[in-house]
This record gives structure tokens, C-alpha cells and sequence, in this order.
């Protein structure tokens, strides 16, 4: 593991891979709990300005997430860019739970759907914020 502290945040482990980011299991020690900790990896070759714009929608997801209150909502603690690394991250609520992976062979799909519906019976949509569409 390449990265052991984001931040105050002490990096334990990584709990996920994507195509933009890794999150990782984190600890607070200033509140001696434990966190999650999402971060991006942006390509090394992105213009200053393409780079700008990116970061600015990651800190506006973590801004909008930070003011949502709902039961099947994580909680967003804190968003930041790392100084030693200039990874940016969210500091989020830690949740243990079933893994979130296609299902496997042997696996009924009924079972596996019913992790995506909310307590409301709707299917539940994670989408980070979309950018308002210049005018031309």
C-alpha cells in the first residue's frame, strides 16, 4: 500500500478500486473513529485548467453530500486536497456491510438487487453531480 496518511486521516487498508479513484478504510485520530476515504487519481498529463475544473466538481460533490441528511445517505466529514501527495479526498462515514460486486455464480439475483433498494422500496442511484452545460 502506497499511501499511509491523507491528511490527519491514517490510511488502514483499501476497501475499493474504480476507474477514477480508490477508497480507502480510514482513522480519525483526532475523533478516534473510523472513516472512509474516497479519493481521485487524475492523469498526470491533464492541463492545469482541465485539472482546476475536476477538482472543482470532486470539493462540489463533497459540498452537496456534506448537506444531505438521510438515513441510506453516508455522512461527508471533510474534503481536502493532501499536501504531501496533492490527493485530493472526501472523508466520509465508515459503514461495514456486503460488498457491493456482481453477483457470483451460485448467487440469486434477487438477493443481489435487493442491496440497491432503498427503505422506500425505490432502487437506489449513486451519480456524482453533473456540470451545468455551457451556453454556446
Amino acid at each position: 500500500m502506497g499511501i499511509r496518511s491523507l491528511g490527519r486521516y491514517k490510511v488502514r487498508g483499501e476497501l475499493g478500486r474504480g476507474t477514477m479513484g480508490v477508497v480507502y478504510r480510514g482513522y480519525d485520530p483526532v475523533l478516534d473513529r473510523e472513516i472512509a476515504l474516497k479519493t481521485v487519481e487524475l492523469p498526470q498529463a491533464l492541463d492545469p485548467e482541465r485539472r482546476k475544473r475536476f477538482l472543482d466538481r470532486f470539493l462540489l460533490e463533497a459540498k452537496i453530500a456534506g448537506k444531505l441528511i438521510h438515513p441510506n445517505i453516508v455522512v461527508t466529514h471533510d474534503a481536502a486536497t493532501d499536501e504531501t501527495t496533492e490527493t485530493p479526498f472526501i472523508a466520509m462515514e465508515l459503514i461495514d456491510g456486503e460488498s457491493l460486486e456482481p453477483p457470483t455464480v451460485g448467487t440469486t439475483s434477487a438477493a443481489f438487487s435487493s442491496r440497491y433498494v432503498s427503505s422506500a422500496g425505490r432502487p437506489v442511484v449513486a451519480r456524482p453531480p453533473k456540470p451545468k452545460p455551457r451556453p454556446c
